[in-house]
């Protein structure tokens, strides 16, 4: 886990202006009372670790009730995934951006997973593909897609490629020379059984025309080539939402650390010819570039594309790009570089929504339901580096909006801006678990659910106090005038936008005052059962409503904005101002150092709260540690 974080530190914005109180210090993460458990009480302590080859795992910060561990004791280059299962087998294909494509068996039980070398040779193979009705798996590498028949069978039996029956689908003709961004993403669509593949521009930014900056499909025979996409400048990495193939766009360098956004793009093969109007129109999302806001953000032409004096105006530019470019589903941020995408399927049966009774398939919270997964494998072109982490982006009932952004897992990005890992392809499990290839730790890493155990870390926290009530106030001056009418909104998102999540009247309460002019002053408080309750309505909340509401508010406001900001209040101490203790007698000391050690492990939950309240802003501020009595941290 992270140190606490130093006085005055500031952490990201979220939504609304608010004010999270805390009635007592010892609140716990339980079930809540509007749906599926997101955080549960203390576990029995886990079994012993497996290995993990040296890399610091527990550095990687996941939500309540997740693990990370090294899916395979074995270290082998690690690009992209795909799974096939065989009877009580699981087999995992690597790709890689070297020469090799493994193969990891999985037998179950206490049995290790087994790596073996499928193939050996290839150029670039980056993009893979299985295909479960031919048993058949499909490799893109920089100047051919290969099909390489009985790939199931050669690595159940240990790689033995003496199975093997490979052949062309797609040669250089089809596949041209590049320069850059020669590492091609791969998806077999899954109404039309054809090959999507990327070719991506073959340079950081500059005219681009056919065959490049494009999505292409072909037949599995090699027929029937053509462009499916273009406007894109580097397709990463694919998966399915709903029909529709969904695409992590990387974006040009060199245009400084907040611009523009790399994104995730969607285009339906029923309807092909879409453009997504680069290089000419790039894209930036609202809110700070660590965690932008859900949405496509605004549009931004790039002029430089053009000989000085010689393109249109700005504005020009501007007005063609809002005419002709496709927005995106979402703006991931500045230089993240995404790679992997992973669309999480909501359950298709009671049995699944309800959790497998045998115990063989996790059923993740329900808030990652028709969401995806973005691996991030970092930046390289900004001063302050960025990504390194897996982004979660909510989407809507349709697939075709997001509705929340949030951070997944994050940490092998260090503090002190070292990188020891870096996120790329993303695959999930028969039993409902999620593997994560490393190319820079040259590994695969398996994250597990499991609601009663308190995720990553929890080994090593003190067991969380009993549940107690909590109360969340939001404060704010309104003009002089206009209290009424703010009172009225304030009304009306309780029972809308508040109800929605589970919000009633009987747990709310309306306070008024008056300055006098030109300001008012109104005070919402709703109380929960329990932190657990509390995060799972915020967790809840629609955004897109919300979001709407609180531009209506914002006329009425005249100090605050539309942004949620919570300042959680205890009388406790971080454990890095533990030392001040000392200075204390004896009896004070003793109360501070347990006071610490309850610090700790607020500190982690506050730390998970605030990644569901999309990083909302805050500040810690401590006494000097020369001061006699430490006795109350305020954030």
């Amino acid at each position: 886990m992270p140190a606490p974080l130093p006085p005055n530190s500031t952490l990201l914005r979220g939504l609304l202006p608010l004010l999270v109180l805390l009635a007592l210090p010892t609140a716990s993460w339980e079930h809540g009372t509007a749906g599926r458990a997101l955080l549960q009480s203390a576990a029995p302590p886990p079994p012993p670790p497996r290995s993990t080859q040296g890399l610091p795992l527990d550095a990687i910060q996941l939500p309540p009730g997740f693990s990370i561990e090294l899916y395979s004791d074995d270290r082998f280059p690690a690009r992209f995934l795909d799974v096939a299962e065989a009877g009580n087998a699981t087999v995992v294909f690597v790709s890689s951006t070297k020469s090799v494509v493994t193969a990891l068996v999985d037998r179950g039980g206490s049995a290790p997973v087994q790596a073996c070398t499928l193939l050996d040779g290839q150029d670039g193979p980056n993009g893979i593909a299985y295909d479960p009705s031919a048993r058949s798996l499909y490799v893109a590498e920089v100047r051919a897609i290969t099909r390489h028949d009985n790939a199931l069978a050669s690595a159940l039996a240990g790689c033995d490629r003496s199975l093997l029956r490979s052949s062309a689908v797609a040669n250089a003709s089809l596949l041209p020379p590049q320069a850059s961004h020669s590492s091609r993403a791969l998806a077999i669509g899954p109404a039309d059984g054809l090959l999507y593949y990327t070719v991506a521009a073959p340079f950081n930014v500059d005219v681009c025309r056919d065959p490049y900056c494009t999505i292409h499909r072909i037949a599995k025979n090699g027929s029937g080539h053509g462009i499916f996409a273009r406007g894109i400048r580097n397709a990463a990495g694919f998966d399915w939402v709903q029909g529709r193939l969904m695409f992590a766009g990387m974006e040009r360098d060199r245009m400084g650390n907040d611009l523009p956004d790399d994104i995730l793009g969607l285009a339906d093969p029923a309807t092909p010819g879409v453009d997504y109007g680069w290089p000419y129109c790039h894209w930036v999302g609202d809110g700070p570039p660590e965690l932008r806001e859900p949405g496509p953000g605004r549009i931004i032409p790039d002029p430089t594309v053009f000989p000085p004096g010689v393109g249109p105006s700005v504005d020009v530019l501007t007005q063609r790009c809002k005419e002709v470019a496709v927005p995106p589903v979402q703006a991931l941020g500045p230089h993240v570089a995404p790679l992997g995408v992973l669309y999480w399927t909501p359950p298709v049966t009671a049995a699944e929504a309800d959790g497998a009774s045998s115990g063989q398939r996790q059923q993740w919270p329900a808030q990652y339901d028709g969401g995806v997964f973005v691996g991030e494998h970092g930046s390289w072109d900004r001063d302050v580096p960025i990504g390194y982490r897996i982004a979660h982006v909510q989407l809507s009932e349709d697939g075709r909006t997001a509705v929340g952004h949030s951070i997944f897992a994050e940490g092998w990005l260090g503090s002190d801006g070292k990188k020891w890992g870096r996120p790329v392809g993303l695959a999930r499990l028969p039993d409902g678990s999620m593997l994560v290839a490393d190319d820079k730790a040259n590994t695969v890493y398996r994250i597990s659910y499991d609601g009663t155990a308190g995720g990553a870390g929890a080994a090593s926290s003190p067991s969380p106090p009993p549940p107690t009530p909590v109360a969340t106030r939001w404060s704010l001056d309104v003009k002089f005038g206009g209290k009424m009418e703010a009172v009225m909104l304030l009304q009306e998102w309780v029972s809308t936008v508040g109800a929605a999540a589970g919000l009633t009247p009987a747990n709310t309460s309306l306070g008024t005052g008056s300055i006098g002019a030109p300001e008012s002053t109104l005070e919402l408080e709703v109380s929960f059962s329990s932190l657990g309750e509390l995060e799972e309505f915020w967790s809840s909340i629609p955004q897109a409503q919300h979001k709407a509401w609180g531009q209506r508010m914002q006329q009425f406001i005249v100090h605050g904005s539309p942004q949620w900001q919570h300042h959680p209040w205890q009388r406790r101490l971080p454990a890095a101002y533990a030392p001040a203790a000392a200075a204390c007698p004896a009896a004070e000391a003793a109360e501070a150092a347990a006071a610490a050690e309850q610090a700790a492990w607020w500190y982690r939950a506050w730390r998970r709260l605030e990644s569901m309240l999309q990083r909302p802003t805050f500040q810690l501020r401590c006494p000097p540690r020369s001061s006699r009595r430490p006795a109350g941290c305020q954030w």
